[in-house]
């Protein structure tokens, strides 16, 4: 049996400091804009709710290629 041996090494060099981040400006072009499909995941332990759930995500990877989870609290 072959053994993998794996060095690490850590510098003792400082880091320096964090430079600060500056937040560019909005464009002023005219862009165009990409669907983004949302998923409650609320609705995940509802009756029925995993079903729908993996449907609107099949959907939002297979028809839009994006989407963003979200949960709601409060609400079953």
């Amino acid at each position: 049996m072959s053994q993998t041996q794996v060095k690490t090494s850590t510098s003792s060099r400082p880091l320096g400091k964090i430079p600060q981040y500056t937040q560019l400006p909005e464009t002023s072009h005219e862009l165009d804009w990409a669907d983004l499909a949302t998923l409650d995941l609320s609705k995940f332990d509802a009756p029925g709710g995993k079903e729908e759930l993996a449907k609107q995500l099949h959907n939002a990877i297979q028809q839009i290629g994006e989407f963003h989870e979200m949960r709601h609290e409060g609400h079953h």
